[in-house]
């Protein structure tokens, strides 16, 4: 009788390599390095029972409360934005005197001296006359009594006006658009950062 015929084939091993190859394809895509895999990472460590619940609600607050912070910048920067456009669209130039000066403490509490934001009288296109305080305030004092300045008032809210100068002016509108960028930025350092690790078992 032939001894063969109960003995199982067996497949032929893979060639050298091969395998290894394939898994070291594996492992590169599933690199912890890489910010997606970090985000899920972080996500699924937050049903993981191990990982204290302290160090988990301590990153999730942070990242809520930068996020907020930046969102609240976003949307004064789009408010700053659409009343710019506002002012040049709608707006009408005309010219103004200053006829004198408002103080206005310095927001530097240390700082006592004064600033100074100049009360302009002008007349309107259709006659009337009008006079306001300027939104600005600087020091020093660039204007004197009597100056003549350009007025910006606004043609639908002939009440509103402002010098053009301020009304044009974009710097405020950067320092709220770099700070959203800054706070949201933050914000997402939990996600960026490694996933928390439970404390070793002792």
């Amino acid at each position: 009788m032939s001894s063969g015929a109960g003995h199982a084939s067996h497949p032929d091993p893979l060639p050298p390599g091969k395998g290894d190859a394939r898994s070291v394809s594996l492992e590169s895509n599933q690199s912890p390095d890489h910010p997606i895999t970090r985000f899920f990472r972080t996500v699924l460590r937050l049903y993981d029972p191990a990982v204290p619940l302290k160090i988990l609600l301590g990153r999730v607050l942070f990242g809520l409360l930068f996020a907020a912070a930046g969102l609240w910048m976003a949307r004064l920067s789009l408010l700053a934005i659409a009343r710019r456009r506002e002012w040049k669209r709608d707006g009408v130039v005309v010219e103004g005197r200053v006829t004198g000066f408002e103080q206005r403490a310095d927001l530097d509490p240390s700082d006592l001296r004064p600033l100074f934001a100049p009360i302009v009288s002008f007349i309107r296109s259709d006659g009337e006359s009008g006079h306001f305080t300027a939104s600005t305030a600087t020091r020093p004092n660039p204007y004197v009594v009597g100056q003549k300045v350009a007025v910006r008032y606004l043609r639908s809210s002939p009440l509103e006006a402002d010098l053009d100068s301020a009304t044009a002016g974009s710097l405020a509108i950067f320092a709220l658009v770099t700070l959203a960028i800054v706070f949201l930025g933050v914000a997402l350092l939990p996600i960026l950062m490694p996933a928390p690790q439970a404390p070793p078992l002792r």
